[in-house]
Formats: C-alpha cells, sequence, structure tokens
C-alpha cells in the first residue's frame, strides 16, 4: 500500500472522530482526544439532602457525645468520608427502611425524606461496588490428570504428549 494511502487510512478516522491531527491542539477549540477530560459537576445530594436528615433525625442521639448505640453519625462530614464506611450505611439504610430508626416518641421523617435516603444510600453503595475491582477469591493450584495433560499439550503444540510423530 503506498504511503499516502496509508497515511489517509490513518487521519481520516481521526478527523471524522473530530481529532486534531495537525497543528498546536492546545490552540485549537477541538479537544486531542488523549486529554483528559474535564470532570463532571460534583452531585451535591449528600449536602442538600443527606447532611441535613442526618442532622434533623439522627444526630441528637448518634453524636460524639451520646454515642448512643455505639454510633456515631456526627463524624460523616462529606461524602467522602460517608463512602469510606459501607457497613454503617447498609445498616442506616435498614433502620431507616424497617422504621427501627428513630425510635418511638422522637419526631420520623416524612416518607419522600425517608425514600430520598434510602435512595441515595443504595445507589451509592451500587457505584461503589461498580467501580471497585473485582477480586477473583483465592486461586488454587492443580495438577492436571494424564488426560487434561495430553489435551494441553495437543491444543498447544499441535502433537500427542508423549508421541512422537516423526
Amino acid at each position: 500500500m503506498p504511503i499516502r494511502l496509508r497515511w489517509l487510512a490513518l487521519v481520516l478516522p481521526a478527523l471524522a472522530a473530530g481529532i486534531v491531527v495537525c497543528g498546536n491542539p492546545k490552540s485549537s477549540p477541538v479537544l486531542n482526544a488523549a486529554e483528559p477530560q474535564a470532570p463532571k459537576a460534583a452531585d451535591n445530594t449528600f449536602e442538600a439532602k443527606i447532611k441535613p436528615f442526618l442532622n434533623t433525625y439522627c444526630n441528637t442521639c448518634h453524636n460524639s457525645k451520646k454515642h448512643a448505640g455505639d454510633v456515631s453519625l456526627d463524624v460523616y462530614l462529606s461524602e467522602a468520608h460517608a463512602r469510606k464506611d459501607r457497613k454503617m450505611w447498609e445498616e442506616i439504610e435498614k433502620q431507616i427502611a424497617t422504621g427501627e430508626m428513630p425510635p418511638k416518641g422522637i419526631p420520623h421523617p416524612p416518607a419522600e425524606e425517608r425514600l430520598a435516603l434510602e435512595n441515595y444510600v443504595q445507589g451509592e453503595l451500587d457505584r461503589v461496588d461498580r467501580a471497585a475491582k473485582p477480586d477473583p477469591g483465592r486461586v488454587t493450584a492443580r495438577r492436571l490428570n494424564r488426560a487434561e495433560y495430553s489435551n494441553t499439550v495437543r491444543d498447544s503444540t499441535g502433537r500427542l504428549a508423549g508421541l512422537s510423530l516423526t
């Protein structure tokens, strides 16, 4: 294939995708594909809905001073702090969903706020699960039996193990 055709075969898909091929990519309004994209706008659901929910219905008993039930929720100052403690948030969701918390005698949240908290926690747990590196579990080494070994050698080399085809 002549050089010009090879060059066109490489350049045309890049042009179609909007990638700058020639010139200075910094001065071009089109971003180079290798440059990182700007991060998406941060979701402020934690600050706008979850933190006020915790302050209104939970932190009166579950704070650093009272520490009711060995749970302190005022340490979750931001979404980053909250993501670190998965088991606690699973338990919070369960307690709120079943109606065990807040206990009797303390005002209960409206259904919309309760559902918003449950949906937020479940969504964040799902997002953390999707972003987590998968764990394949324990890898056990095992030996091949004669038939498996022969099949492996045959598949790899095209001949049977232990047999000479010459």
